[in-house]
């Protein structure tokens, strides 16, 4: 006699969906040091954004009630690096190199602080004058802004020589691993170079009159006697910043726990919504004495709280429907129902990972029989779950 579940079905895609994050890039530019200022000693680099024109703002004084007090805005050329610093050494032996480094290649230091020279909680606010744009799980800001103020510094320097002028920034932290971590920022100050182009449509059944400049030297085409209206694709509704998804607005991916559940997660910054089921199969039993084949299908919902950048608690409801599949059983009700509080911790951007616990779980059964209705409360039940998100 046997009971097969769901579980070998969602073990599969477990490991199907391990083997298919190994193939997942985390930048698709292969990071590379600065050419003039590069990492310290053994160092490792975590994550790299690189920028031909962006703003980028520099911190030039202490943070005083959660902002930085005084802030220089420049534009240019960007490379932002995230380092991994050697396990034996630490944050003041890296900020105590990049600064004599800095010195010896003649820049000005234009500031720079420790500890609570910088102000009060000031990791954040600094981190934030000049973030990642890409930062899905909080894997590439929580190293920096959750480390300790104790052992943490900061670095804003100049260089200028001719017509070329390039900024140092320099976050060094030590507390949200047992390495020390520090985000180097270089911007080369240029002019932008990028053009906007136009790209039309081809219009195979209406012929184009011809290509004509207007008075500022920009060609148009003129199409049926009228000029053609000019797109562009960095301008189109499907392309704007808001709807990509690295945006970060709504996630998608796979949700199992550990009651044998398998579903579809969706989460917002604040919002949670799971479709999930699992069936119950059995095999190997006499005839006449095999049970029902069962189908659990339901989901949760939940409001997010988020007190900490890689982690939130959940404040929902729970609601499954019980199918029967085979046997002689006809379920007028079969229904598990309950509010559910949960502890999310993302460890990385593509995994979330949940404890569930429901404080009064209840379960309601009625067959086509006269007064076979049943109600029972359970107190309480838990269970833990893992999300694979895209």
């Amino acid at each position: 006699m046997k009971k097969r579940k769901s579980s070998v079905l969602i073990f599969f895609i477990v490991l199907v969906l391990l083997n298919f994050l190994n193939v997942i890039p985390g930048n698709s530019q292969k990071a590379s040091d600065h050419a003039e200022i590069g990492r310290y000693g053994t160092s490792s680099i975590s994550y790299q954004e690189l920028a031909n024109f962006n703003e980028y703002k520099l911190a030039l004084g202490p943070v005083r009630n959660d902002s930085v007090s005084e802030i220089l805005k420049i534009q240019g050329k960007v490379m932002m690096t995230l380092y991994q610093g050697p396990a034996d050494a630490s944050s003041y032996e890296i900020y105590h190199a990049y600064r004599d480094l800095l010195i010896s290649k003649q820049y000005d230091i234009l500031y720079s602080c420790s500890g609570t020279e910088c102000g009060t909680a000031f990791l954040s606010p600094l981190y934030k004058l000049s973030a990642f744009a890409y930062d899905h799980g909080y894997n590439n800001s929580a190293p920096i802004t959750q480390g300790s103020q104790d052992f943490s510094y900061l670095i804003t320097a100049r260089k200028s020589t001719g017509e070329k002028t390039t900024y140092v920034s320099l976050i060094v932290s030590h507390g949200w691993f047992k390495y020390p971590v520090y985000k180097l920022d270089v911007i080369e100050m240029q002019k932008p170079g990028g053009k906007i182009s136009s790209i039309q449509a081809a219009k195979e059944d209406v012929p184009s009159d011809r290509t004509v400049p207007d008075r500022s030297g920009t060609l148009h085409e003129k199409v049926a006697g009228r000029p053609a209206e000019a797109v562009s694709p960095a301008m189109t509704p499907d392309r704007s910043p808001e709807r990509d998804e690295d945006a970060g607005a709504v996630r998608f991916g796979f949700h199992m726990s550990a009651d044998s559940y398998f579903g579809l997660l969706l989460r917002a910054r604040h919002f949670e919504f799971v479709i999930k089921g699992y069936a119950d199969l059995f095999d190997g039993f006499p005839e006449g004495y095999r049970p029902d084949d069962f189908l659990m299908i339901g989901g949760h919902i939940s409001y997010l709280f988020r007190p900490w950048e890689k982690a939130d608690i959940g404040v929902g409801l729970d609601l499954r429907q019980g199918i029967s599949i085979t046997g002689n059983i006809k379920y007028v009700q079969y229904i598990d129902a309950g509010p559910v509080l949960s502890f999310n911790y993302s460890p990385g951007k593509h995994f979330v990972i949940s404890g569930l616990f429901y404080p009064v779980w209840l379960n309601t059964r009625e067959t086509d029989m006269d007064d076979s209705f049943s109600l029972a409360v359970q107190i309480p039940r838990a269970s833990v779950a893992l999300g694979f998100l895209f």
